[in-house]
């Protein structure tokens, strides 16, 4: 919070003191009548929008604040519940019936739900005070690209879909990266693809580009599509596609703002090709 107080005290500052330059340059013209209306307008226009600058990035350093500390408030009490549901679910403290077993199933899947908002918004907080830095290693990216499929072996197997990982020919490709945020952009990818599709293959695949000297993964998938005129918004913070609602999926829409991030402070490329109703393929680059 201290670092808030500081930025608050200086927006002040810098407020007051567009408000004294506006003062001086009024006083001014009234000293010198001769400078006419049209060499005014654009003193006060300019003045007004420097004014709403402020004003918007004094509103936005609020939403962000307060989104990180309800965040960090939040997340510590769903970790206590989900630790207690799994402990019952394990029947730790005694058997179960049926019914006992499906409430608290629904419980924790939503409890899980809730933990990843927060975490994502906890991410868009730290990408948005430059704090969301990389700690990169020298990885295997086929086995990065095993892990995070691993995770949902089992969501796709519910909805009778295949995940298929098309490895590359030779070496397994070596990259410096930060494995962690590289397995969560393969985990909002992947979980889109499951989400938007009802049958059919996802494709996951590795190629190399040997006059960029980088490796391009993609994830293909045959489901819903992204609608054309709603593309150019796809990396925004909170979007959501129209044809969403049809197959009832539920999600943040912070998901891909978080992988353009972590792409791009990779030096990568990241991008998309879809057509609605026959499916989307997300493309990423890293440096070999």
């Amino acid at each position: 919070m201290g670092v808030f107080r500081i930025n608050l005290i200086n927006m002040s500052a810098n407020f007051l003191k567009t408000i004294f330059q506006a003062k001086k340059r009024a006083n001014l013209e009234k000293a010198f009548p001769e400078i006419n209306l049209k060499q005014k307008k654009p003193v006060i226009a300019e003045s007004i929008a420097l004014l709403e600058r402020q004003r918007e990035k004094f509103i936005e350093g609020l939403k962000t604040e307060f989104v990180s500390i309800a965040a960090h408030q939040l997340r510590t009490p769903l970790s206590a519940i989900k630790w207690i549901i799994r402990m019952l679910l394990d029947e730790d403290l005694g058997p179960l019936n049926k019914d006992q077993k499906d409430y608290l199933t629904k419980a924790y899947i939503n409890n899980e739900r809730m933990v990843e908002l927060i975490n994502d918004l906890l991410n868009v907080s730290k990408i948005e005070e430059g704090r969301f830095l990389n700690k990169p290693t020298k990885e295997s990216l086929s086995k990065i690209i095993e892990e995070a499929l691993s995770l949902w072996v089992g969501s796709a197997k519910r909805k009778g879909l295949i995940l298929t990982f098309q490895k590359s020919k030779g070496r397994s490709p070596a990259v410096l990266v930060d494995k962690e945020k590289i397995i969560l952009v393969l985990h909002n990818l992947i979980e889109n693809s499951i989400k938007y599709s009802n049958y059919g293959e996802i494709i996951i695949k590795i190629d190399f580009e040997k006059e960029n000297h980088r490796f391009i993964v993609s994830v293909k998938d045959g489901g819903e599509g992204i609608p054309k005129e709603e593309q150019e918004k796809v990396f925004t913070r909170f979007f959501r596609a129209s044809n969403a609602s049809k197959i009832d999926t539920e999600g943040t829409g912070l998901g891909l703002y978080i992988a353009k991030h972590i792409i791009q402070s990779h030096g990568g490329k990241i991008w998309f090709e879809s057509e609605e109703g026959k499916g989307t393929t997300f493309y990423f680059t890293l440096s070999a």
